[in-house]
Formats: C-alpha cells, structure tokens, sequence
C-alpha cells in the first residue's frame, strides 16, 4: 500500500526562532576549499546521500565543468561555528546568471546539510533574507532555480519550503525499513502468490551455471560492472527512442570514480550490488550511501535470454536485503513513476520546486521556467499523455535506427 508524504508541511511556512541578522555567511567558489569544513558537518548532520562531499565534488569536476557550472559552496555559520551548508552552482543561461543545487539531474534529492535543530529552525522570511545575500555576495545572481526538494526529511520540514513553490514534475518512491526484516518486507509488500512467484524464480536461477548476487568490493570489481551498466543503457536507450543521459561527456567517469572511492572505503559513497550469470552481469542496481538510506540512483539488466528472469529486481531487492540487515531506515528508487517502484515502493515522496528571482530580469527567467514544470508535470501525470509520449519515443527511435542502416547500406 503507497503512503503519500503530503505536500506543503504548516510549520515550513513559520518562523521558529533563528533570524538571518543571526547567520554568518562564507560563500565559497572552490569546492576544495569548503571540503574540511563539509566533511566535518557530514558527520552529524541532517542531510541525503546526494549532498556529502564524495558526490558533488566528482561529480562538478566531470560533468559540472563541462556545463560551465561555478561552484557557490554556502557555509551558514551560527556563533562561529558551521550551522548548515547549500552547495549551490551558477550557470549561464543566455542572458541569466542562475543559481541551482549541485548535481544537476544526478541528483534526487536536493536537501542541504544542516546541524542539529537548524533545519526546523529556519522559517520562510529567515531563508528568503539569506538567499538575497547570498546573491549579493556571489556578484550577481538573477534567480534560483532549485528543484526536486523533498517537502521533510528526517522529520522536519525543508528550509525553502516555506517559500512560493510548486510541485515538480514527478514525485520520488522510497519503502521504509524501521523496525522491518527482509522476510517482512516481503510479507508486507507482495501476495502470498508473488511470493511464491520469486521462490520459483530463485530457484530456477540457482541451477544457472556460475549463477550468484555480489556487492561490488574492489575498484576493478565496481569498473567491470559499471561498464556492464553502460552497455546495457546504451541498448536500452536505443530502443526506446530516447537520449542516453550516461553517454553525456563525463558521466561515466563520474560514476566510475563514485565506485573506485568506494571501493573498500568504510563509508562508501556509492553501493553496487550484481546479478551475474555464466560470468555475465546480468542485472545491477547502484545506490548512493546517505545516513541511514540507500538511494537507488542506477539500475539495469541485460535484455537477452534471461530477460524474463527480471535480473534488475534481483539486483534490487538484493539490495533490499542488504539495507534491512545493516539496519537502514529507508530504501528509495529516486524520483519518476515506474510500475516496479508501485510494486515495491510504500511511500510517495513529494518533491517541490522554488523558482526565486533576485532581479527583474530574474523575474522573467522563473516565470518561463515555472511555466514549463507545470506543464511538464501536467503531461507527466496524465497516464494517457504520459503514454502517448512514450509511443512516440519509441516509434522515433525505430526510425532512427532503420534511417542508419539504410545509410550504412548505401556506404557498402
């Protein structure tokens, strides 16, 4: 049964004690400089997986420099000592100058960190008055653009969400694991029947030769399966008539750096779990480590004779087990609807976006792009649409190919 997280918490829109008159601000534009500072603030704070240092950094030096992303690392310090952290990036958009959270679309939760009791302490006009020095102290800053916010984590309300905002496009999917085992995650989630469904399924695939399910451990254990990942997108991609996001320049090193600092690291950065069949990855999931959560962020299988074995639920639920034993809080497979995550998944997360403008040109910019989520989100959320879109994906995608073979036939 899915439990909707609801959109727009009261307390988000109310002051609850901390003045902005009472914040220091540093704004810093090298991320390297801001890394003793980050990694001491991880170490308690109220945070997702997504905002600790092991992935933005990496993450700007191979993707954000090639899109021109600045780094604006803000560091909101109370009495001299940090008291939270928006790792925030500049972009030039034509004439615009936009701040957004760091990550791009790598990221599923935007969040900040934030020490003990800040983030329920920091009301709506508190957030809005440091956003505007932030913007003064970066130079200029026409807008913030900062989307896919979760409305609470971790029991408290967002900071920004007691600003103007409005829903994103899709919401995130997560199964919470307090006070569960896997056996009763099982229980709860599936049938009597779908249970027995995997036991014959598990079965089937233990007299597969060189059949077993693997956490990644060693640098070159995490590039081969990142590599088998790569492969299988690629195909998948194809066929569905849509651009591949990881063949983008710089993402696979990206990823492939989240697995070699993991590899053997005692808080890892990235999980990857496997699926493997005759010396073949057949299925894998890859997930962001955060306090006490696992972030499904990458997850594929091989589309061949064992595609009906469903390998990337295997991989997943693997990863699953591994959560419950380790004694995580949640498990989330990020933002979009998928019928897996339906199946799996007990909790919508609904996610916000806030469009700030700091000049009046700023003002323009939100309002286009306010404008388009909600239009995004309209299509998204209407099933009919939503399928039509991706027929039509798909069909563009067969053409695509059938166009390149013609044209290779004619170079013979």
């Amino acid at each position: 049964m899915m439990t909707a997280r609801a959109e727009g918490s009261a307390s988000a829109s109310c002051e609850t004690g901390i003045s902005a008159e009472s914040i220091g601000l540093r704004c810093i534009t090298d991320i390297g400089r801001a890394e003793q500072v980050w990694r001491a603030l991880e170490k308690t704070a109220t945070m997702s997986g997504y905002q600790r240092y092991d992935f933005l950094e990496p993450w700007h030096r191979h993707v954000g420099l090639r899109e021109g992303v600045e780094p604006l690392v803000v560091i909101g310090e109370i009495g001299g000592r940090p008291a939270f952290l928006w790792p925030f990036g500049i972009s030039q958009e034509g004439p615009w100058r936009i701040a957004r959270w760091l990550g791009g679309k790598h990221v599923n939760y935007n969040v900040g960190l934030y020490a003990d009791g800040v983030m329920a302490g920091l009301g709506a006009e508190t957030v809005a008055a440091l956003l505007q020095r932030v913007a003064g102290l970066a130079g200029r800053i026409d807008a913030f653009e900062l989307l896919n916010q979760p409305q609470d984590w971790e029991g408290a309300a967002h900071p920004l969400a007691g600003l103007p905002h409005q829903p994103s496009p899709s919401s995130a999917f997560a199964l919470g694991l307090a006070g569960r085992d896997y056996d009763t995650v099982l229980q709860e989630q599936r049938s009597k029947r779908a249970r027995g469904k995997l036991r014959r399924r598990d079965r089937k695939l233990a007299e597969e030769p060189g059949y077993r399910n693997a956490i990644a451990a060693t640098g070159a254990e995490m590039a081969r399966v990142l590599d088998a990942f790569s492969d299988q997108k690629a195909k998948r991609f194809a066929a569905l008539g849509i651009k591949n996001p990881f063949a983008e320049p710089g993402v696979m090193d990206f990823l492939h750096e989240l697995g070699a600092r993991s590899a053997g690291a005692e808080n890892p950065i990235f999980r990857i779990g496997y699926t493997e069949i005759g010396g073949i990855v057949r299925g894998m999931l890859g997930g962001v480590v955060g306090p006490g959560r696992l972030s499904g962020d990458i997850i594929s299988f091989s589309e061949d004779e064992y595609v009906k074995m469903s390998l990337g639920e295997v991989a997943m639920l693997k990863a699953v087990e591994d959560c419950c034993a380790r004694g995580y809080q949640w498990f989330d497979l990020g933002i979009g609807e998928a019928g897996y995550k339906a199946i799996w998944c007990d909790t919508e997360e609904a996610l916000f976006d806030c469009f700030v403008p700091i000049t009046s040109a700023g003002r323009l910019y939100t309002e286009i792009k306010g404008l388009r989520q909600r239009v995004k989100r309209s299509i998204k959320q209407n099933r009919v649409v939503w399928a039509l879109v991706q027929k039509v994906r798909r069909s563009r995608g067969t053409a695509e190919k059938t166009e390149t073979a013609a044209s290779e036939g004619d170079e013979d």
